[in-house]
């Protein structure tokens, strides 16, 4: 199996931290998902700072499916992202379900 580049990963994987933000942060009456909707904005700021650019992911996930699927597309190549990067996310992963 080829691997992938590790940007396109990280590309990958913040295009599916923003479905799940938007998600989240489109929520209404949950205090709890708002909270965890800016925290995903905090890894989004991560994640541009180091200059990735996001892949297009279409809407249609849940927040803690687009979570789940950038922790695993993480976690084929762990060496490449930084701890902060993944650290965040695992918290997210947890927190949001």
């Amino acid at each position: 199996m080829e691997q992938e580049e590790p940007m396109t990963v990280l590309s990958e994987a913040f295009g599916h931290i923003r479905v799940a933000t938007n998600e989240l942060l489109v929520a209404r009456n949950d205090a709890g998902a708002l909270e965890m909707g800016l925290l995903a904005l905090d890894l989004e700021a991560i994640l541009e700072e180091l200059d990735v650019e996001p892949a297009y992911i279409a809407p249609g996930l849940t927040a803690s499916e687009s979570l789940a699927a950038a922790a695993e597309l993480l976690d084929r190549d762990r060496s490449h992202v930084p701890l902060g990067v993944w650290s965040r996310l695992q918290a997210l992963v947890v927190q949001v379900g």
